[in-house]
């Protein structure tokens, strides 16, 4: 390097504090690939960075402090106006989702901490002939794929659905990374159908947003348990009010069990019937 190019370029030392950053933090860029500096003296290995650097330093800065990946931050350092906006947009939707899903933990942890217990009682579940939509996905997907499927059982019903029609869900009793949903209406039209048995369940009533039904599974699950009961399929989510603008939800989630009680070692997991 020419000498006379020294005075267009600052020492790690004065570029960090000329951009409010640490030395540790710019050697950190540069170790991952985000921000080489722009000389590296052979001799002692000290590093200089030029004036128009400081603007991507300063951007990865904020990002990082952001909590936005390393992966991200390098797209969007490296991008054209046009592309970083739209890097942008997706990090955005990233940091929605994630408040989001904080939200429901809050509302479960909540409900968890409430001292009052969730009331479970036992009940004789009807039997069913329900017209149904089936769908699959994760089991964090579930609420948006059930408001699908009620999508378009509603549309493939049309009129034969009176108004105040209870909708239900069915879920197995074993959750896995793919979940089959199925949801249904009493109605008499073409297409797939699903008959239930009744039988003996344990009942409990969830009212507030779907976030925190887990709280509602939990206590389920608990009593089954509790009382000696091998749980079977599938679990019956009956939506007595659905959610809409300034209405609280109410589910009634009913899990139906074996009529004999389990007594022996051979009551375990494996001897759960899926219903599915």
């Amino acid at each position: 390097m020419m000498s006379g190019m020294t005075t267009e370029l600052l020492g790690i030392g004065e570029f960090a504090a000329s951009c409010r950053l640490t030395v540790k933090r710019l050697r950190n860029y540069a170790a991952s690939g985000l921000l080489p500096p722009a000389w590296t003296d052979p001799h002692t290995g000290y590093r200089y960075y030029r004036r128009d650097q400081a603007e991507a330093a300063l951007t990865i800065a904020l990002l990082r402090d952001l909590d936005v990946p390393l992966a991200s931050v390098a797209r969007i350092v490296a991008a054209a106006p046009a592309e970083r906006r739209v890097l942008i947009e997706a990090e955005r939707r990233r940091v929605v989702a994630r408040m989001a899903a904080d939200r429901r933990r809050l509302e479960v942890l909540e409900r968890l901490g409430d001292p009052a217990p969730v009331p479970v009682v036992e009940v004789t579940a009807p039997p069913l002939r329900l017209a149904v939509e089936s769908a699959e996905c994760a089991p964090e997907a579930i609420g948006e794929v059930v408001g699908g499927c009620v999508s378009r059982l509603f549309s493939r019903c049309g009129p034969a659905v009176s108004t105040g029609s209870v909708v239900w869900g069915l879920f197995p009793v074993r959750l896995t990374p793919v979940v089959p949903v199925q949801v249904g209406v009493v109605a008499d039209v073409a297409g797939p159908s699903r008959r239930l048995p009744g039988g003996a369940a344990v009942s409990a009533v969830h009212v507030g947003g779907y976030g925190s039904i887990p709280v509602t599974y939990h206590a389920l699950f608990a009593a089954l348990h509790g009382r000696g009961l091998t749980p079977s399929g599938p679990v019956r989510e009956e939506y007595l009010v659905a959610p809409g603008d300034g209405v609280t939800p109410v589910t009634r989630v009913s899990v139906t069990y074996r009529p004999q009680r389990s007594t022996g070692a051979g009551s375990g997991a494996g001897d759960v019937e899926e219903d599915m």
